[in-house]
């Protein structure tokens, strides 16, 4: 039986791995992105791994 954390990181993970995979699409660098989202690559990383949140405001620059 799952719980809600389970969910809550598997979304997290999935997130993570969609970002990954338009990053990639486009041509970018973590590093790249990290600039842009004014993070560091570490961090970025985080995100794609599902490691670390996506806070709202990331997601709108990305989203853009």
């Amino acid at each position: 039986m799952s719980t809600n954390s389970d969910d809550m990181d598997g979304d997290r993970r999935a997130m993570g791995e969609r970002l990954r995979q338009a990053r990639e699409y486009l041509g970018f660098s973590q590093e790249e992105v990290a600039k842009y989202l004014g993070t560091s690559r570490s961090a970025l990383s985080n995100i794609e791994t599902g490691q670390r949140k996506v806070d709202a405001l990331e997601l709108k620059k990305l989203a853009s």
